[in-house]
């Protein structure tokens, strides 16, 4: 974690890169994320502010195809990140001149917004992830709708142990929540550059307490799976977070 310096930091966000052959239909690309502490009190200036002066930025680089979206999330349940934010581009190279881009828009047109998010939330960490696995049938309403995310902690030489627990035992029952339409959506990441998390499944539903039964069915299907098991072998602690998603490309809230 580190004190936010700049605005620069606003837009190390949520990065997913995904390997050929093994991602999904759905998100694609690479994706820049960061996680905020955040001044409680301070949040809704912040948001309303973020929406107000920076939303416009990105959409402008949304609507140029220099990105493919980006969101700006709210802490619902979980440990210290309060906000988290990303941008998705189809390769590394058009993500860092996007990156540029929009950092250097923001020190031109919301000096403002940049000096109260480096007030309201002075830690972060960045992380950049890849995708490894998601949904095939992922709803085209899938990134606005809440999610959860579970990070987990592994031992990296057993990591693909955990990536073929999530592909013989958890994609094919996750496929199926998505179609009978109790999760919107699912993806698995793994670490690319960042802090302790090695991977992380984040599903998204209608709301939260639909994500979480979906997740509870899963779990009792999943039971006395010797393929599921490997995944708690591999990576055996695990923090999850509920977030909300406050503004962002195709989103109406």
């Amino acid at each position: 974690m580190r004190s936010l310096l700049s605005l620069t930091t606003l837009l190390f966000i949520l990065v997913l890169a995904v390997p050929t052959g093994t991602a999904a239909q759905g998100l694609s690309g690479f994706i820049f994320s960061t996680y905020y502490e955040c001044d409680i009190t301070l949040e809704a200036i912040v948001d309303d502010a973020l929406m107000s002066n920076v939303a416009p930025i990105y959409d402008r680089h949304v609507e140029k195809g220099s990105i493919t979206e980006w969101s700006w999330s709210a802490h619902v349940i979980g440990g210290a990140w309060r906000r988290l934010a990303y941008f998705v581009t189809p390769d590394r190279a058009s993500g860092m001149a996007a990156r540029a881009s929009i950092l250097e828009t923001i020190q031109q047109e919301a000096p403002e917004t940049a000096a109260l998010v480096n007030r309201a939330c002075p830690k972060h960490d960045d992380y950049i992830w890849t995708v490894n696995q998601s949904s095939r049938v992922e709803s085209p309403t899938d990134r606005a709708m809440p999610f959860t995310t579970g990070y987990y902690i592994c031992q990296q030489a057993r990591e693909a142990e955990a990536d073929e627990a999530i592909r013989a035992a958890w994609a094919p029952i996750l496929e199926e929540l998505v179609k009978d339409g109790k999760l919107t959506g699912w993806t698995w990441i793994a670490h690319d550059t960042g802090g302790m998390f090695r991977r992380a499944m984040s599903l998204s539903g209608s709301d939260h307490t639909s994500i979480m039964a979906a997740r509870d069915e899963l779990s009792n299907r999943l039971s006395g799976n010797n393929a599921a098991s490997a995944l708690t072998g591999a990576c055996g602690t695990h923090t999850d977070y509920a977030w909300r998603p406050v503004g962002g490309s195709g989103r109406t809230n």
